[in-house]
């Protein structure tokens, strides 16, 4: 995604939960997602213990952080009437997750992702010359 997308660019991904039947029930899924599935390609927002451990024994393959997270959260269901429910699992994800994941699970998890890219500078000698 990174690599086709123009700085800045804005990336919808929304993917099935790894406990939901959306990503047991369907073949062609072959990569369950979680809420932290991005963490290791974007920066992390506060530096605490597990950010620093993140940091230090990142699993990115050298890779950078390729995005800057916007939003990111659980779709409890697509249907109105029980979609309420997800208020739940978004109160306080990483503690959803840890402890009670299979207890009510989402169907999905969205993330809103920045695409970030290095500037390059120019290699030496060719400034673009100015007259």
């Amino acid at each position: 995604l990174q690599r086709v997308c123009r700085a800045g660019a804005e990336i919808e991904v929304i993917g099935p939960y790894f406990f939901s039947t959306k990503f047991a029930g369907d073949p062609s899924h072959r990569i369950p997602f979680s809420y932290r599935t991005f963490d290791n390609y974007t920066p992390p927002r506060r530096v605490r213990f597990y950010n620093r451990w993140r940091l230090k024994y990142a699993t990115n393959f050298g890779a950078g952080f390729l995005f800057e997270t916007i939003d990111k959260r659980y779709i409890f269901d697509r249907s109105p009437a029980i979609a309420w429910i997800g208020w739940l699992h978004n109160l306080a994800p990483l503690l959803y997750e840890r402890f009670c994941p299979a207890f009510l699970p989402p169907m999905e998890v969205y993330f809103r992702l920045r695409v970030v890219k290095p500037t390059v500078a120019p290699p030496d000698g060719q400034a673009e010359a100015t007259g």
